[in-house]
């Protein structure tokens, strides 16, 4: 379809263009789904929501040491949903005690890995969307924020037994090195790992 703009003393533009299709909508989505907003393409339109999560994904793209891969997942979710999810979304259930456990422990016992959204919706059936939505709800935090602070506990742990290098706590936790390492263990804890540790011993 033809499309026009209008600028009026714009010096630049920043442009994020999306492609998708309409059964991968389906699947993140479920029946959070808006059919209407799915097949039918709105124009000109302005969400504030929307815009921010297209700045962070875009800065996230562009960053030369990128977060975990449930941060960028997340912001998908969340830009996708300021998108097509249906509104008004009023219910703020969580998961259920079975389907938290599973889930929780799974990020636990693979703090080492990459681990996605698509696998911890599977884990419990559910969509993307939902499954992000209720997650939070049950904890007070996002999926990668969450494994965030479980990896710099775990990390913590590791920094107090003797003999642990920080290249070694970096990839237990992890971490793509350990100047990754140290520079997120710092901004969540305020200090880096030698100075937390030094802190801590006698």
């Amino acid at each position: 379809m033809r499309v026009w703009g209008y600028t009026d003393n714009m010096e630049s533009v920043c442009e994020l263009r999306l492609s998708f299709d309409r059964k991968s909508l389906g699947d993140w989505f479920g029946n959070d789904l808006d059919p209407g907003k799915a097949g039918n393409p709105e124009l000109m339109f302005h969400d504030k929501r929307a815009v921010e999560c297209a700045r962070l994904l875009a800065a996230e793209c562009d960053a030369s040491d990128p977060s975990t891969g449930l941060y960028g997942e997340g912001l998908t979710i969340a830009l996708l949903s300021a998108c097509f999810q249906r509104r008004p979304q009023k219910e703020n259930s969580g998961l259920s005690v079975s389907q938290l456990r599973l889930v929780l422990d799974f990020i636990r016992e693979h703090l080492d890995l990459s681990v996605s959204v698509f696998q911890l919706a599977r884990l419990v059936d559910l969509s993307f969307s939902q499954f992000a939505r209720m997650f939070k709800a049950s904890t007070g935090v996002s999926p990668h924020r969450y494994q965030l602070n479980a990896r710099i506990s775990k990390a913590q742990e590791l920094l107090l037994m003797k003999g642990e290098s920080l290249s070694m706590v970096a990839a237990a936790t992890g971490f793509a090195d350990q100047s990754h390492f140290t520079r997120t263990f710092k901004r969540v804890t305020g200090a880096t790992p030698h100075e937390w540790h030094r802190n801590r011993t006698p």
